[in-house]
């Protein structure tokens, strides 16, 4: 049960001092998210905030996990697997409307057979 608990603070200490750190990282790079053309005159003041937090969310899970998990699981390891793929598919999304300074990332059809074919090998393995 202590294992829990220190898992959640130290991914909770991971997320807080890392956020400070991306932000400025990804603000000095000018890697912003970009805003719709057609969106409403008030989103317009969003344009250039920093994107890809999921990438430093699932940063503070896997060390934590790494740090508290028995790594001979083999659920622990289909588990890291998993999130790791799913979120990889996130940062792709994120890295292309940056890139191309687009709000479009990866398509959602991409998106979504991705994650299907992620789910299927993921269920077949299991």
């Amino acid at each position: 049960m202590i294992r829990i608990f220190l898992a959640g603070g130290v991914a909770l200490v991971v997320a807080l001092i890392g956020t400070k750190y991306l932000i400025d990282l990804l603000t000095r790079l000018n890697l912003g998210q970009p805003i719709h053309e057609d969106a409403p005159e008030g989103h317009t003041v969003k344009a250039g905030t920093p994107t890809m937090g999921g990438a430093l969310i699932l940063t503070s899970l896997l060390i934590s996990t790494l740090l508290f998990v028995d790594l001979t699981c083999m659920y622990v390891i289909i588990c890291l697997g998993l999130v790791a793929l799913v979120g990889a598919i996130g940062f792709l999304d994120d890295w292309m409307k940056v890139v191309r300074k687009n709000h479009k990332g990866i398509s959602a059809k991409l998106r979504f057979g991705a994650q299907f074919v992620i789910a299927m090998i993921t269920m077949l393995i299991l």
